[in-house]
């Protein structure tokens, strides 16, 4: 009998080592992750509306997170085919990018558009082969 009893507290003990090391693994790991995601609310938008009037809802384009010309051209070519969305000034060499939209158009839905543009300029800039890049910065160089 006393050789269950130490068998049996000897996994009790087991059971209370792994439940101990793993709350040392996983609460720092949690709280890393929190302050990752906190770090990340804290960055302010890509685009946001800055004023309105009437008929128009006008926004600026973060151009900072857009190191690249090449990316920055993508952008405003992507800005220029959208329907919802007008460029007040094309310069891209700034910090900034002034935009406006009709007040009909769902401005939730713009701003994803904007957030999406920014994502394939990125990716674009970083899957393109040099030849394809080259063609794309000649096309773009009335931008510049």
């Amino acid at each position: 009998m006393c050789i269950k009893k130490r068998h049996m507290k000897l996994k009790e003990i087991r059971i209370l080592f792994v439940l101990i090391v793993s709350l040392v693994i996983i609460v720092p790991m949690t709280l890393t992750a929190q302050q990752q995601k906190s770090k990340q609310k804290a960055l302010p938008p890509f685009a946001t509306v800055v004023s309105s009037d009437a008929v128009n809802n006008y926004l600026s384009v973060d151009l900072t997170e857009l190191p690249v010309f090449l990316e920055r051209a993508i952008l405003l070519d992507l800005v220029f085919a959208d329907p919802h969305l007008v460029v007040k000034v094309t310069d891209i060499s700034g910090s900034k990018l002034e935009l406006f939209s009709d007040k009909l158009n769902d401005i939730g839905l713009v701003l994803k558009s904007l957030d999406s543009y920014r994502d394939k300029a990125i990716h674009d800039n970083k899957t393109l082969d040099e030849g394809k890049k080259k063609q794309l910065l000649k096309k773009y160089s009335k931008f510049r």
